[in-house]
């Protein structure tokens, strides 16, 4: 049967809004122009310029105005005071899009297969659309985004995937009872409410042509420092107790100079020296709290929230005795490991440091710049940037780059350290240090799943880190250090180890279409969103571990086969001429990519034949040969070491 005109107008419409970058008014002149000019089919452009930007703002709501069994996908939230805002309600939501795309109940039902319930991750963090060079602090925005962390590893590390809950402006948020922390107590009680429809209790997803429930419980909030600080409504790290999950780690405090021996400090690196809070010990603290507000002073309540870390925010997630039953505040502290690591992190911090034993020994910036420049990244990276180790972007302690840039920069550095700083015999403990460093985030940038099984070498190269570190660099010292300790125990807890990288990304896509939003801001924001993340799942890739990026095809006597020479895989997008690393043994430069009618994707590379040198390859005589994807295991930064040489650094665990 035909596809009705309207329906078929009101399905292209949607799928123009949802390219990047497309507004309202600017599609609405294209294509009017163009059928004015006689090259569109009638009624495509048709009528004035208002009357399509009419239609179009109704293809904007085309997925967000679509009725489920749980009502529509967009629905209303009322916030008391503030009034009500618009939200993506995650039941209608899972339901829609199942029933739009067979891969994704596919999915789901595969990851229900002898595990019940899920684990639902929720995510919230604060955005700022336009310049951020300028940022215009009347439009930031809290984004909340979640999923299941039962996903498959290569459906976590894609943003279009994570789903969309909300957007409100901070300058809202503010305003409400609680501020973050009581937003966040709706949010919760939207996806456990304890009267109607409650993960807990189940939901139905369409499964093919009939109905599945899905049962899920939670699994933790993943944020940044800054935003656990905002939901549980803690000190943080300004305050004597930054960490939520131990009761004896202070700041600011001479713990030397305590007889007891129980508190201990942020440079604290011993395990066993940490006494944990439980769940129960950290809500009796809220108790403590609501039980002294009336008989305390007001001097006399802050020293109390001072000594417990703990804020009073009885409109907050703590002070919700029905959450009581769903949240547990010290498992479901997810820590995330970018923003601990090379957001602001430790590693920024410490390679300031080096660079700073480096100046003192006479090394100059454009040493390291030269050399540097000599190596070659991944394509998905970018280029390596002459300011990275310029006195620009170095300070004392700190370090100016993107989290992405850091990550480049740490198997850079560590060559410049080990090929010609340690042969001169001089910072051989510093070096080791940094080693310790570069490959506790290498383990951690494994993936997801693939870091799991490597925990407890993570926690015993983290403890040997620490205690060299604090060795020399006794002064530099942030809580950030402390924070790191407990990772390992939640990816073992959530048994996977996720970022905020994949949310990041994804903040892209909110940015974009919140830039030329002015009226309405919440309600054309969502429904801009929804309409934009529902024409993604349509697409055939995003369920898809492996595929290939604009493919050709070519006739072979026999067969037919389609040739890209870019994919995305389980690792990342990978293009031709980047150098990876292929089990068991393999190193070699990708040449294309090929796909099979089963669906089977296989790289053709050209193999490097080891040189005596350790990460030394020959690349003379290189031998074309085909692996299959699955065996890749990660891009590799390169450098010409000399004629038909070349320096490779490879994953760890190759």
């Amino acid at each position: 049967m035909a596809e009705p005109p309207r329906a078929k107008r009101l399905r292209l419409d949607s799928e123009l809004l949802s390219l990047p970058g497309c507004t309202k008014n600017a599609l609405a002149e294209i294509l009017t122009r163009l059928h004015a000019s006689g090259l569109l089919v009638s009624g495509v452009g048709g009528g004035s310029a208002r009357a399509v930007r009419r239609a179009l703002t109704q293809a904007s709501t085309h997925h967000s105005a679509k009725v489920t069994p749980y009502g529509p996908v967009v629905q209303q939230l009322d916030l008391g005071t503030e009034g009500p805002i618009d939200y993506v309600n995650p039941f209608a939501y899972l339901y829609y899009l199942s029933s739009i795309c067979h891969a994704f109940g596919d999915m789901l039902v595969g990851c229900m297969r002898g595990i019940e319930p899920l684990r639902l991750v929720i995510y919230i963090d604060e955005i700022c659309p336009g310049n951020p060079l300028r940022p215009d602090k009347g439009r930031t925005t809290e984004a909340i985004y979640w999923c299941f962390a039962e996903w498959p590893e290569w459906l976590l590390h894609r943003s279009a995937a994570w789903l969309l809950f909300g957007a409100v402006r901070t300058s809202i948020v503010n305003r409400l009872p609680g501020g973050v922390s009581g937003l966040m107590r709706q949010v919760m009680n939207v996806f456990f409410s304890r009267a109607g429809h409650s993960f807990a209790r189940g939901t139905s997803i369409v499964h093919r042509d009939s109905n599945v429930v899905l049962r899920a419980k939670f699994g933790g909030f993943l944020a940044d420092e800054k935003a656990h600080k905002e939901i549980l409504g803690v000190k943080g790290a300004a305050g004597t107790k930054p960490c939520t999950t131990c009761k004896n780690v202070v700041q600011f405090i001479d713990t030397a100079d305590l007889e007891s021996g129980y508190l201990v400090g942020i440079d604290c690196a011993e395990y066993e020296r940490l006494d944990y809070h439980s769940n129960d010990s950290f809500y009796a603290m809220a108790d403590r709290l609501s039980e002294s507000r009336e008989t305390m002073s007001k001097k006399q309540f802050a020293r109390l929230e001072q000594t417990l870390g703990l804020n009073y925010v009885p409109d907050g997630l703590l002070f919700d005795t029905h959450l009581r039953t769903i949240l547990c505040p010290v498992d479901n502290c997810i820590r995330d490991w970018m923003h601990t690591m090379v957001s602001g992190g430790i590693v920024g911090t410490e390679v300031a440091l080096i660079i700073a034993e480096l100046r003192g020994h006479g090394v100059k910036y454009d040493t390291m710049i030269e050399f540097s420049l000599l190596f070659h990244l991944p394509r998905s990276r970018g280029n390596v940037h002459k300011s990275w180790f310029s006195e620009q972007r170095v300070s004392e302690d700190s370090l100016r780059s993107f989290a992405s840039e850091q990550l480049s920069m740490l198997p850079i550095l560590l060559c410049f350290l080990t090929d010609v700083i340690q042969p001169m015999g001089i910072m051989t403990t510093n070096i080791r240090c940094f080693s310790m460093l570069v490959h506790i985030v290498n383990l951690l940038t494994l993936g997801a799943e693939s870091a799991v099984q490597y925990s407890q070498e993570l926690r015993q190269t983290i403890i040997d880190h620490h205690t060299l570190y604090r060795e020399l660099y006794p002064d530099a010292v942030k809580p950030k250090w402390h924070h790191l300790l407990h990772i390992p125990e939640t990816m073992i807890y959530i048994g996977r180890l996720l970022s905020c990288f994949v949310t990041e990304r994804k903040h892209r896509t909110v940015k974009g279409a919140a830039l030329h939003i002015f009226r309405h801001y919440e309600h054309t924001l969502i429904a801009d969103l929804v309409n934009r993340q529902s024409q993604s799942y349509l697409e055939d890739n995003l369920f898809c571990p492996s595929y290939l990026v604009l493919p050709r095809t070519v006739q072979l006597p026999g067969q037919s086969l389609r040739l890209s020479t870019s994919a995305v895989i389980h690792c990342g997008e990978l293009h031709k001429g980047d150098v990876v690393a292929i089990r068991p043994n393999l190193v070699g430069e990708v040449a294309a990519f090929w796909q099979a009618q089963d669906e089977s994707i296989v790289v053709e590379v050209l193999a490097y034949r080891a040189s005596s040198d350790d990460h030394s390859f020959d690349v003379r005589n290189a031998a074309t040969c085909f692996a299959n994807v699955a065996s890749i295991v990660a891009p590799c930064v390169w450098a010409k070491r000399r004629d038909g040489v070349i320096r490779a650094m490879l994953p760890v665990h190759f």
